[in-house]
């Protein structure tokens, strides 16, 4: 019953004729091959795309009601008349009843995503009012937590610059000038004294090291956590890095010093502003006489120490600090640091540590890691790459909480200002 003719094939039946041409069978063929996987169809089909524009369709049976849209729904397509007098398919629009689905709830399952978090925020009970933001000169450098009513709370040490004004945020939004009062600098923390009073301190976890594939969360001064994540690994021990400042030198051409000839992403030299071409004339106040007397003095430094540069760029001299960071040697490459992201300066030199996956930044560790009884299970002391956080066990940190308190109240250290006079507008 069929007839091959020059313009195509008749398909017959009964009295009703339908011209079909050949480009549109050939590309119907094809389709088909490529939903098997078959990708020989490329070149075929640039050849027949301009006729495949118009459809001519001749037979009362087969109207435009029928005609599938681009979706594959066989409800009423989207036509209209050219100037030729054929009916011409046109694009496909999206059907009304077919939502177009946001951002939120496309990242809803996403650990990070604010849907995920709030769902933490009752197991958390009221770890939150026990955790602190600690600022400079308005921005957050670390979390803490309280550790005593009378107004005691740590920290990491290297994320508190020992330049500025620091001051201690609230649960409350309230705000209060701080001190460093002492240190540990085995387990890089800091011992913190504000003078209020009345505080609510951690309430820590029997438990020395929580089990692996627990859920954990980092508390926020907001009843939503800032991070959830799973722990990875008990107990290990980090041993310690070298500490760079994140440059190449090289001898510099004219006169005394080190000539920066590359500068690595992420490190204290690029957050401290150095660029490649700058020559370091001193460290610390130390004149440099070449490239040998600035990695003599930097190999003297240990990791978070912040050091003094002054550096000659063009007809410039600049003043400014840079901190050390103890990097692995992976994070040496310009692709991992790119990869990874900002690092904390001293993620290296722990005697015991646990691992869990939480993504968080350097200013995010220093406050307390909870358990899903709203238990504090660690410190945050460390950012060591994309998915990789340290938290100091509550067996580790716990004794030495105890004799920097110990120590600091026997000396009866209180903050010189207990307002802030200059930011009296701003406090909450």
């Amino acid at each position: 019953m069929q007839e091959l003719v020059s313009s195509g094939i008749d398909l017959r039946k009964g009295a009703d004729i339908v011209r079909v041409p050949y480009q549109f069978l050939v590309l119907a063929l094809i389709g088909g091959l490529a939903t098997l996987g078959m990708q020989p169809w490329r070149a075929a089909s640039d050849s027949f795309s301009a006729s495949t524009q118009l459809l001519t369709i001749p037979s009362p049976h087969l109207a435009a009601d029928a005609l599938p849209n681009s979706d594959g729904d066989t409800g009423r397509a989207d036509t209209s008349r050219g100037d030729s007098g054929l009916l011409v398919q046109e694009p496909s629009r999206r059907r009304a009843q077919r939502p177009q689905l946001g951002n939120p709830l496309q990242n809803m399952n996403q650990r990070g995503s604010f849907q995920m978090l709030r769902t933490f925020r009752d197991a958390l009970g009221e770890a939150w009012q026990s955790t602190v933001e600690l600022l400079v000169d308005d921005e957050r450098v670390a979390y803490g937590a309280i550790v005593d009513k009378d107004g005691w709370i740590v920290s990491k040490d290297s994320q508190i610059p020992r330049a500025g004004i620091l001051v201690c945020r609230f649960a409350d939004g309230t705000e209060s000038l701080a001190t460093v009062v002492n240190h540990s600098p085995s387990l890089d923390l800091a011992l913190i004294r504000v003078t209020n009073r009345d505080l609510t301190p951690v309430q820590w976890s029997p438990a020395d090291i929580p089990t692996r594939g627990r859920w954990v969360a980092t508390t926020d001064t907001r009843q939503t956590p800032v991070a959830v994540g799973v722990v990875s690994a008990g107990a290990m021990k980090i041993s310690p890095k070298k500490a760079v400042l994140g440059v190449l030198l090289d001898d510099a051409k004219e006169g005394h010093g080190a000539l920066v000839q590359q500068v690595l992403r992420g490190t204290g030299a690029e957050l401290a502003g150095l660029r490649v071409g700058d020559t370091i004339r001193s460290i610390n106040g130390q004149r440099l006489a070449d490239r040998k007397a600035a990695l003599s003095l930097l190999e003297s430094c240990r990791a978070g120490q912040s050091i003094q540069l002054a550096i000659a760029r063009g007809e410039n001299e600049i003043e400014t600090r840079a901190q050390m960071m103890d990097l692995s040697h992976e994070l040496h490459d310009e692709t991992e640091m790119e990869v990874n992201g900002l690092i904390s300066a001293r993620s290296t030199g722990f005697s015991s540590v646990f691992l869990h996956d939480t993504v968080l930044l350097p200013t995010q560790c220093g406050g307390p890691l909870v358990d899903l009884n709203g238990q504090v299970v660690g410190i945050n002391i460390a950012r060591a790459g994309r998915v990789t956080s340290y938290a100091l066990p509550v067996g580790t940190v716990r004794p030495e909480i105890e004799r920097m308190l110990s120590e600091s109240k026997a000396s009866q250290v209180v903050p010189a200002n207990a307002s802030i006079p200059s930011r009296e507008a701003d406090v909450r």
